[in-house]
């Protein structure tokens, strides 16, 4: 089990980080989240923080965003732990009943996580800040009856590296 929660923490940053962006990427710090026994590394001097009332009440299990903002905004990544209804493929459980719309402003691609298939999700066309617009990155993946998802989210079309 240990094994794989490191595997997979090397398989979400390797889809986080192009190798082309790995000669230009900050240092990377290992977080463990052992409540739902999963590692995934953040950039170094990224802060850890609960999620809010609100956050939690969306299944949003711990939060991490950068120290300082950008134009006010701070980059940040939520992760995210629900159960999955049967019969709900992946996709479905991920865009929701919206899909269309999500498709229209962004692209959706398969990914994998120490071998279990995954979904990718990026989008510069569904939020902004300020008149700028916010990079969403998701990556999501079943385990069992579970769903985790990873929402990174950035101003701009800066991409976690």
């Amino acid at each position: 089990m240990r094994r794989r929660q490191a595997l997979l923490g090397i398989a979400f940053l390797a889809v986080l980080v192009p190798a082309s962006a790995l000669a230009r990427a900050p240092a990377l710090t290992q977080q463990n989240i052992a409540k739902i026994g999963v590692s995934l590394e953040v950039p170094a001097g990224w802060v850890e923080s609960a999620p809010t009332a609100k956050l939690a009440s969306q299944y949003v299990v711990d939060v991490y965003h950068s120290a300082t903002a950008t134009a006010g905004y701070l980059a940040n990544l939520n992760v995210i732990v629900a159960t999955v209804p049967p019969r709900v493929t992946l996709r479905e459980w991920l865009l929701g009943r919206q899909s269309a719309k999500f498709l229209l402003l962004g692209t959706l691609r398969p990914v994998r996580f120490d071998g279990a298939p995954g979904l990718s999700y990026t989008s510069s066309k569904l939020e902004s800040f300020r008149g700028s617009p916010v990079r969403i990155d998701e990556y999501g993946f079943r385990r069992g009856t579970r769903g985790y998802l990873f929402t990174y989210t950035s101003l701009g079309t800066a991409k976690l590296a």
